[in-house]
C-alpha cells in the first residue's frame, strides 16, 4: 500500500520525478494541463503531470520546498544535504 507518506516519497525517486501524490479526487486529475488514462486489465490509472512544489536544488535538479532551509547550503534539497552531511 502506497498511503504512507514515506512510501509515496520512494515512489517518486523511481519514477524519476520531484514529487507524487496520490488522490482519488478524479476531477483534480482531470482539471491539470496534462493528463492520461492507462487501461489496465482490472481498472484504469488516470495519472496528471504538474509542476512540483518548492525550488530547483542547484545539485540534483530535484524540486524541493526544502530548499533554502540548510543553513550550510541554501541551494540544495533535502536528500542532496544528508547525502553531503554522510547521512545515507
Amino acid at each position: 500500500s502506497l498511503n504512507n507518506e514515506n512510501r509515496v516519497d520512494e515512489l517518486r525517486y523511481l519514477l524519476l520525478v520531484s514529487q507524487v501524490e496520490i488522490v482519488t479526487d478524479e476531477a483534480k486529475i482531470n482539471e491539470s494541463n496534462y493528463h492520461d488514462v492507462i487501461n489496465l486489465s482490472d481498472g484504469n490509472l488516470k495519472i496528471a503531470v504538474v509542476k512540483a512544489d518548492g525550488e530547483k536544488c542547484d545539485r540534483c535538479w530535484n524540486y524541493s520546498v526544502k530548499v533554502g532551509t540548510f543553513k550550510d547550503d541554501p541551494t540544495i534539497c533535502e536528500r542532496c544535504n544528508d547525502a553531503l552531511v554522510g547521512k545515507f
